[in-house]
């Protein structure tokens, strides 16, 4: 096999006039491969914001194919958590598998290790370990991409970073206020109430004693583990070894919260939460903050850098010092920890070394062995000498490299060659001192007794450094407790939705500490039940490197979950001798006599549940069967008129002005298009561009006037690209085309926003960079492609019409076409996982989620979709269309979800979708007469060739009648005598709709 791959080597290098020593292999770490190995072969790669979180991957790919000749091709993930895990494949839904290897969250691969989807590493390791190393690996960072199953450890991950959330202090603060440094929590929360308000930074202004990364509402990703800091805490007082964990009984599978060590966690965050902020590094750089918590990587830049207040010129005006008068660095701690720890009554009692064998002393004064230590001009401990119970909490940032089974054999052997070399210690040590990176030391050679990699590279300080190495392999070494984080599937409805939701709750006293608990436990079974309890738990205990558990057990432990899946299981373990049969019919008969008398009363019963049920799904079947034929009306009869606006009014608005303003101001001004054919008649003289935008605020569209400017200027362009007739041009815009105070008439306007996205000529995209007036958030591309509403009018515009004619508008004042492999097209799939307001502020004031008012539009569009697949006429949307249908056809069930949670303010609901209407809706429109598809808004004629012919589909073809003329037509080409005579205005008022619009002179 391998001589193969060199003979292709060999003669690609000849045909590109290369030669053998083309091939540079000199490198460290290379030098061991053979020259031109994988000469010709590609593999994709799917990284995540590359610059960031590992810019040196990028040169080491090219180093790495100048001597292999194996190209690695870098593809960004919209979100580096979950896009991962879509392309290898789910439980719920087979994996696009794009890609052949990727970064990721070491907490999410166990899912893909659960189905067997990801190349286990073992053989791979052990053949190149001459390279590897992977003795030199820390021991926690091995166990991290474990997955124990069969009885040994299989490595399926491999990871490269050593990320858990490390505590730094103001030593300068510390000796100023003759402080210790603190060790356990409540040392912690008592110093930072103690130093909030005080101006640490001697600007005038009170400061903060809190600073922590993440912290929720940060409206991005990150923003989902922010609870994941509460896990640090209740690990420190709940788990005493790895392998134990801590979240959840790890035999019944029940939440193990309901104890004072979850309690007592939950009432320190609510307090530190409240004299939090956000330090990643923020704050922390400039001395405003007297304790931050957060991942290693948030601090480099702090030690880079330096703690600094600074003027306009940049030049430094304050600095924090010692009593010295030398600069004060912070000082990195060791993770905070607890002197108790959870006994088996759910309480709280002093660590003892058989109640917490893994428990440390705590030191005198710092914790640096090899040279002086800075705490040591600090007071000593008042605990020093006792038992602590430290537990590093390794959180959802800590990455690794994964690499999918399913991928072709070459492929997999180049993408993990390439994983070496950017792992091993040639390219490491140096590497993990980049500033610019999310990377954190995870080997030992990178934690040399020098530090040359940190001190020379990265400027750091003696001192410094030696913090930083002994806080490392304190809390990643074998003996070291550490607290691995919630890895299985669903990691975010747990984290985010369930303790995340209600702990806002619970900080703001809108529901109580016993609410906290009672809500949390309810919702975290609830999810494991929906997910498959018995899967749950035994991903939960591989993920911990425990033994699943055997069928027995289960059948022990959970017989009516057991039975469920499969009755024949557990019957294997029933008593089967003559004693137990005699003992059963026995025990029968006596049950018999004795519920003689309950007899009649059961059966009452079992009717009355019988009829209730009957009566439930009836109920439900009724309101699946009207949501269809609302749909189906929404194809013919638009709840609500599509309202336009002509571009010599809209430039001349200097903002966006709201519907009724409009309205008001000149009943001329809008044009009101109240059925689907006189949209078709309109379309055919004039053009209609779709502005798709983000709202900068919680209550306008655009309060500095950033995306009207980008979107008059986006207009124009296009208008002139087309060759269009200027006064013949009309935008469609939501703020202007659907009413803003009516809430019923806007809801009929969102029923219709499919037929209104997939009707205009153009569709801009509007997206300058800008921010967000009420979270503060830098808006742009990224943030429009992850926001609900913007991926539905993308994804009604382009199943309709393609991506020809679909552009992005951003303030470098270009407009640019949007591309049908693009992350924002993708992304615009999943619309039901996008972004809400009404979700943010936890459906304050609202009976229905937007997500429910959305359901019956995307069952319209899943409807005219399957007419179309199923009868259409070949399509005409361009290239790669095929490509993006067959993918929808794949995500089918991720696209329209059958159920939804739903965070108010007291609660989490579970409210269903599209749960068994997908297929009701292909069931009527297939069996739709051609006069009933003709009053939908489908053209039907006789096909000559039919793509389901084969199958039995009927001699007729359909196209969708409601859709623009062709989109590169001018004006002139597009006279009333190229109609057809439906088409043709029908009466005088229709014809000066069709011909007139509005006069723009009226403004």
């Amino acid at each position: 096999m391998r001589h193969s791959y060199l003979l292709r080597g060999a003669l690609f290098a000849c045909q590109e006039g290369f030669f053998a020593d083309a091939y540079d292999c000199s490198l460290p770490g290379l030098s061991t491969l053979t020259p031109g190995m994988y000469a010709g072969q590609e593999v994709n790669y799917l990284s995540a914001v590359t610059d960031t979180s590992s810019p040196q991957f990028r040169v080491r790919a090219k180093e790495f194919e100048e001597c292999t000749g194996g190209k690695i091709n870098f593809a960004e993930a919209n979100n580096v958590f979950e896009d991962p895990i879509k392309d290898v494949g789910t439980k719920m839904a087979t994996g696009l598998e794009l890609y052949d290897g990727y970064l990721m969250s070491y907490s999410h691969f166990p899912e893909a290790s659960a189905l067997g989807l990801a190349e286990t590493l073992n053989d791979r390791i052990a053949a190149s370990n001459g390279r590897l190393k992977w003795e030199d690996f820390f021991e926690q960072v091995q166990q991290q991409g474990q997955y124990r199953r069969n009885g040994q450890d299989d490595i399926d991950f491999l990871m490269f970073d050593g990320d858990f959330f490390v505590p730094i202090v103001r030593i300068d603060l510390l000796q100023k206020y003759n402080l210790p440094v603190p060790n356990t929590w409540d040392e912690v929360l008592e110093q930072a109430k103690f130093f909030e308000g005080k101006d640490l930074n001697d600007d005038g202004e009170p400061d903060f004693g809190f600073c922590f990364f993440p912290r929720g509402g940060m409206e991005s990703a990150w923003d989902w583990w922010w609870a994941e800091v509460i896990y640090s805490t209740w690990a420190t007082m709940a788990q005493t070894s790895t392998k134990k964990g801590f979240f959840f009984d790890t035999e019944t599978f029940k939440p193990a919260m309901d104890n004072e060590a979850f309690r007592e966690s939950a009432r320190i965050w609510k307090q530190l939460w409240s004299i939090g902020v956000d330090g990643c590094p923020g704050h922390m750089a400039t001395g405003r903050c007297a304790i931050g918590y957060s991942p290693p990587g948030c601090w480099k830049g702090v030690f880079l850098d330096q703690v600094a207040r600074k003027d306009v010129n940049n030049s430094i005006i304050w600095q924090p010092t010692m009593a010295d008068g030398s600069y004060a660095a912070p000082y990195r701690a060791l993770t905070f920890g607890s002197l108790k720890v959870l006994n088996a009554k759910g309480q709280l009692e002093t660590c003892t070394a058989n109640s917490c064998p893994l428990a440390q002393h705590v030191h005198t004064h710092g914790h640096v062995a090899n040279r002086p230590d800075r705490a040591s001009v600090l007071p000593p401990s008042p605990h020093a000498g006792k038992l602590i119970n430290r537990a590093p909490f390794y959180w959802s940032g800590g990455f690794g490299t994964m690499i999918r089974k399913s991928a072709d054999e070459t492929r997999k052997n180049v993408i993990w060659d390439f994983f070496v070399y950017i792992n091993d210690p040639d390219t490491s040590v140096m590497d993990v001192s980049t500033y610019a990176s999310w990377i954190d030391s995870w080997r030992r050679s990178q934690l040399s007794l020098e530090g040359t990699n940190f001190i020379v590279k990265s400027t750091w300080s003696p001192d410094t450094y030696a913090e930083h190495r002994s806080v490392m392999i304190s809390s990643l070494s074998a003996k070291c407790n550490g607290a691995l984080n919630l890895r299985i599937p669903g990691i975010k409805e747990y984290t985010h939705e369930a303790l995340g939701g209600y702990m806002l709750l619970y900080i703001r006293n809108e529901i109580s500490e016993d609410q906290l608990v009672q809500q949390v436990s309810q919702r975290w079974r609830e999810i494991s039940s929906t997910r498959g309890l018995i899967d749950q738990l035994q991903i939960y205990r591989a993920t911990l490197g425990r033994e699943q558990l055997s069928d027995y057990e289960l059948c022990q432990l959970h017989r009516d979950v057991m039975d469920t899946q499969d009755p024949r299981i557990c019957r294997q373990f029933d008593p089967a001798d003559s004693d137990g049969a005699v003992a059963e019919l026995v025990l029968t008969i006596l049950g018999i006599v004795a519920g003689a008398a309950l007899l009649v009363a059961m059966i009452g019963w079992v009717i009355r549940t019988f009829l209730q049920k009957r009566r439930l799904q009836q109920k439900e079947e009724q309101r699946q069967w009207q949501l269809i034929a609302e749909a189906l009306a929404t194809m013919k009869d638009m709840r609500f008129p599509m309202v336009v606006l002509p571009i010599c009014v809209f430039a001349e608005l200097n903002r966006f002005v709201a519907h009724e303003s409009i309205r008001d101001w000149s009943s001329r001004a809008l044009t009101f298009l109240d059925t689907p054919a006189e949209i078709i008649s309109f379309m055919g003289v004039n053009f209609v561009i779709f502005l798709s935008h983000q709202w900068l605020s919680w209550s306008e569209p655009d309060p500095n006037g950033t995306q009207y400017r980008c979107a008059v200027r986006a207009v124009q362009q296009c208008i002139e690209s087309k060759g269009w007739d200027y006064q013949k041009c009309f935008v469609w815009c939501d703020i202007f085309s659907i009413p803003q105070k009516n809430k019923a008439q806007q809801a009929s306007a969102i029923s219709s926003l499919p037929v209104f996205a997939s009707s205009a000529h153009a569709f801009i995209v509007v997206a300058p960079d800008s921010e967000h007036q009420h979270t503060n958030q830098l808006c742009g591309v990224n943030t429009y492609k992850d926001r609900a509403w913007c991926r539905a009018e993308l994804l009604s515009h382009s199943l309709a019409n393609g991506v020809e004619n679909m552009y992005i508008a951003t303030n470098e004042g270009e407009l640019n076409t949007v591309k049908l492999d693009s992350a924002m097209m993708s992304a615009s799939l999943y619309v039901f996982e996008g972004d809400l307001t009404c979700c943010r502020i936890l459906h304050e004031g609202m009976v229905m989620c937007d997500r429910e008012r959305l359901m019956v539009p995307f069952l319209c569009l899943y409807g005219m979709q399957h007419i179309l697949k199923t009868l259409g006429a070949p399509k005409e949307q361009g290239d790669g269309m095929d490509e993006f249908l067959a993918r929808i056809q794949a995500e089918v069930k991720r696209m329209f979800p059958d159920y939804i949670s739903v965070a108010l303010k007291d609660k989490v609901e579970t409210r269903m979708l599209f749960n068994g209407i997908l297929e009701k809706m292909e069931k009527h429109v297939e069996g739709l007469t051609e006069a009933e598809l003709t009053a939908i808004g489908f053209t039907v004629t006789t096909a000559g060739h039919l793509p389901l012919e084969e199958s039995g589909s009927r001699s007729i073809q359909v196209i969708r009648s409601i859709r623009p003329l062709s989109n590169s037509s001018t004006s002139q080409e597009r006279d009333s005598d190229t109609w057809s005579t439906e088409e043709q205005p029908k009466n005088e008022e229709e014809q000066k709709i069709v011909s007139d619009g509005v006069i723009c002179e009226v403004f």
